[in-house]
């Protein structure tokens, strides 16, 4: 069993805290790093084409030629990723206004109502 990272969660305060937390600490970094990720591999695929292109070695064409298309499909994966990774923030985001939508309810306002 895995090390737990979160402790539990005990109240509204902390579960909203979690969520931003999430959204913030991990959001731009891996948004980032899909980017990075797929701009990389397109400047891969396009080496390699310009190498396929120059290239008399029959060998290392042909092996350009198997390569160069799984790597299409790791850009595809990784504009999926992107794809859903964006549906998932806006789960969190959801989540965090649900949470926060109960200190607006009267019940559980965290501020004692006055009697008038």
């Amino acid at each position: 069993m895995s090390k737990r990272i979160l402790a539990n969660i005990e109240s509204l305060d902390q579960a909203m805290r979690i969520v931003r937390d999430v959204e913030l600490g991990y959001e731009t970094t891996i948004k980032k790093d899909i980017s990075s990720l797929e701009a990389v591999t397109e400047e891969i695929i396009h080496g390699y084409t310009k190498l396929m292109d120059k290239t008399n070695d029959e060998r290392v064409k042909s092996t350009l030629a198997e390569i160069i298309p799984e790597l299409r499909g790791h850009v595809e994966v990784l504009r999926s990723m992107s794809e859903n990774f964006k549906k998932m923030l806006e789960d969190i985001k959801r989540h965090g206004e649900s949470l926060q939508a109960f200190y607006f309810d009267e019940e559980l306002s965290p501020f004692p109502q006055k009697d008038t």
